[in-house]
């Protein structure tokens, strides 16, 4: 009897473990970015929104920044934050 419920406890653990790898790869492969990005636009009387970004590798990642109708484009990650263009008009703002 002891030997069962120490195979059912082994069994337990196994599947447990099993669903937290299967949920890690699946936040890597759906990426948790993409939920912040729709979470964080929601608002729409904000001024600051992040349109757009692009993982370059694992520490380094571009990022397009709307502020008002002017947009920028900043590279985070690694050591430092660099803007790499500014002052960019978006094209789909009213004139």
């Amino acid at each position: 009897m002891e030997t069962t419920s120490i195979l059912n406890a082994f069994l337990a653990l196994l599947f447990v473990l099993g669903l937290v790898g299967l949920t890690s790869v699946a936040i890597r492969y759906f990426g948790a970015e993409r939920f912040l990005t729709k979470t964080l636009n929601k608002a729409k009387n904000k001024r600051l929104k992040l349109v757009d970004y692009l993982t370059i590798d694992a520490r380094r990642r571009l990022i397009l920044v709307q502020r008002d109708d002017v947009e920028h484009l900043i590279l985070v990650g690694g050591e430092s934050e660099t803007i790499i263009e500014t002052n960019i008009k978006n094209k789909s703002a009213k004139q």
